[in-house]
């Protein structure tokens, strides 16, 4: 005989629909025909280079931000490919994000990569461009891809490596919604190379199972 449930296993998002690869002529800013624009006046933005989109400035986190929001109403969220860096106690980060507000006032959730000696996982309320908070941390390893999510007030951050997406940091917190624009960015102080080579749109979530066990 068998009996319903025994084992719960969570949805887990499908972050599948890539809308880039970065493959194209070097480009300063980042635009790739309109796409990409200046996340916020206050940094400046990523380039197009040797087919990765990377930091123009080394001196300081470089955003951009995709030019065309997500739809409000349902779950919204972004991946990207993480590349380059990984040089030990270097200071490195690859942060993604999901703005209500860009230009001279940003705000939303951002999910980051990295640190200096420590690295690790933060996930951020950003309240301005000088005023972040956090809202959840985790240790974890350098990821191939990262994924953000923001489904009503719940704030996710995945990591992806050898074909697993882990969830990695989680918070409750209501304080931005509605449209959102996709943004990505880079800290890259000693050039190591770091960029993003894919990015992408959450497509759907897994369905929840129900694994049943014979009794």
């Amino acid at each position: 005989m068998y009996s319903i449930p025994k084992t719960y296993i969570p949805n887990l998002p499908n972050f599948t629909n890539e809308l880039t690869d970065f493959v194209g002529a070097n480009e300063d800013p980042l635009s790739d025909g309109g796409n990409w624009g200046q996340a916020s006046t206050a940094r400046p933005p990523l380039k197009r280079q040797s087919n990765s989109a990377t930091d123009s400035d080394h001196g300081e986190p470089n955003y951009s931000y995709y030019t065309t929001p997500l739809p409000d109403g349902k779950p919204q969220g972004i991946y990207a490919c993480s590349t380059g860096g990984q040089l030990g106690v270097a200071v490195e980060t690859w942060r993604i994000a999901l703005y209500n507000s860009v230009g001279a006032s940003i705000s939303g959730y951002h999910f980051m990569y990295g640190g200096g000696i420590g690295k690790g996982y933060f996930l951020w309320a950003v309240h301005g461009s000088a005023s972040f908070s956090t809202i959840d941390t985790s240790s974890g390893p350098y990821p191939q891809k990262m994924g953000i999510i923001v489904n009503g007030s719940s704030i996710e951050g995945w990591s992806y490596n050898s074909g697993i997406w882990t969830l990695r940091c989680s918070a409750i917190d209501g304080a931005y919604s509605g449209p959102m624009y996709p943004v990505l960015g880079i800290e890259d102080p000693t050039g190591g190379g770091l960029g993003f080579v894919c990015f992408g749109l959450l497509k759907t979530f897994v369905p929840q199972i129900y694994r049943r066990t014979n009794e």
